[in-house]
């Protein structure tokens, strides 16, 4: 049940980021930080396909964490705990998002929503011991910038839209689900770089 209601909110916000775009008419830029990770992610995926073991080296690992290998805060959002079926997910929305909220963000903006959320995330899943591994604590950073600008927005129906996706999240978290944390945690990166180009 969960799962459900945090891709439906990934989706939500995937149509509320080409509404915007639609409505801003924004210019087509070549989503290239999109496919770097996109290609990492995709390879790093065929490859514990073929070899398992990776996601032992590489996934969520307290205790590895905690005796030195503190590369494990980053390379678990490179690696997949659903098999084929969730690389092929995750990889699905990566593209999707990625590309929508290149266009509406940039690079920069787009990195530090992808990784900053997913960062954050990892850090609350370690607090809370949590072992496995996947990028869609990171995909919810994209959509949590897609749900904050359609916050921002001066449409109210779009507004209203971005503010039941942020209640679904904070539902999502109240379940003590990951996913709803990334997603909070999202939309406070997402306010924070909305507020500054404000300023």
């Amino acid at each position: 049940m969960k799962i459900f209601i945090f891709i439906l909110i990934l989706y939500i916000a995937f149509f509320m980021g080409i509404r915007i775009i639609k409505q801003s008419r924004s210019h087509k830029v070549l989503p290239i930080v999109t496919i770097i990770v996109f290609r990492i992610t995709a390879i790093l995926g065929l490859i514990q396909i073929a070899f398992p073991q990776i996601l032992d080296v590489l996934g969520r690992d307290p205790e590895k964490l905690i005796s030195g290998e503190w590369w494990r805060i980053v390379t678990p959002l490179f690696v997949q705990d659903g098999g084929l079926s969730g690389l092929i997910s995750n990889l699905f929305l990566l593209g999707i998002l990625g590309v929508v909220v290149e266009r509406l963000f940039n690079r920069k903006k787009w990195i530090v929503l992808y990784f900053g959320t997913g960062i954050l995330a990892e850090c609350i899943a370690y607090l809370w011991y949590l072992r496995g591994a996947g990028n869609s604590i990171a995909n919810a950073g994209l959509a949590s910038g897609l749900i904050m600008l359609a916050v921002f927005q001066t449409n109210t129906r779009t507004r209203i839209v971005g503010f039941a996706c942020i209640g679904l999240a904070l539902l999502l978290s109240l379940l003590g689900d990951l996913h709803g944390i990334a997603l909070i945690l999202g939309t406070f990166l997402a306010s924070i770089i909305l507020f500054l180009k404000k300023l």
